[in-house]
């Protein structure tokens, strides 16, 4: 079937990614199936977001940031971590940074939500693919991200999770000033099964 692409109401202008740090884990085994599964309510994968109305623009212009870390098991209480098995075949940090510019014709009062739902999704897009390409240049395995949604109903606060500071690096792109704002962490909800 052929379709004919919409306009969106929000345009990404420009994006990149402010810190990216990727490390081979020494002492993991690769599972039967060499399939590498990432689930999205594993404590040890985290996603953090939060979308803020550009200063220097009008309410119309939004930055969105992201970061996801993925880490392996926790030293023992007994602090020796050498003869632990890794969960993952690598750790990484990537932060990243979106800026978005919100159609004329869309309300004013579903901005926020379009940007703080929408502006995540891109930038965890974009994530994926670089993950993909670093982690398929390696002795191991790719690991594609999981698939997350970043939805909430309209007029319902997410869960703060702590303040962001400002980042310690100019960014070359654009300068941009943050209000310090709480994060929400992503959370999965399971099927109960009935």
């Amino acid at each position: 079937m052929q379709i004919t692409p919409q306009r969106f109401p929000l345009h990404m202008y420009n994006y990149w990614v402010t810190e990216y740090r990727f490390k081979t884990a020494v002492n993991y085994e690769k599972p039967e199936s060499g399939v590498v599964y990432i689930s999205p309510d594993d404590p040890l994968f985290i996603v953090q977001t939060h979308s803020f109305q550009d200063m220097d623009g009008s309410i119309r212009d939004w930055n969105t940031y992201l970061s996801i870390e993925l880490t392996n098991q926790e030293p023992s209480e007994e602090g020796d971590t050498e003869e632990q098995a890794s969960k993952f075949p690598f750790t990484f940090f990537i932060e990243m940074y979106g800026m978005f510019k919100v159609a004329e014709e869309f309300p004013e009062n579903g901005i926020s939500h379009l940007v703080e739902t929408t502006g995540p999704s891109l930038l965890y897009s974009a994530a994926r693919e670089f993950i993909v390409a670093t982690t398929g240049h390696s002795p191991r395995h790719p690991i594609f991200l999981p698939t997350v949604s970043f939805y909430t109903p309209p007029n319902s606060e997410p869960e703060p999770v702590r303040e962001l500071e400002p980042p310690e690096k100019e960014v070359e792109a654009h300068e941009v000033e943050k209000p310090h704002r709480p994060t929400r962490k992503i959370k999965v909800k399971k099927k109960t099964e009935s």
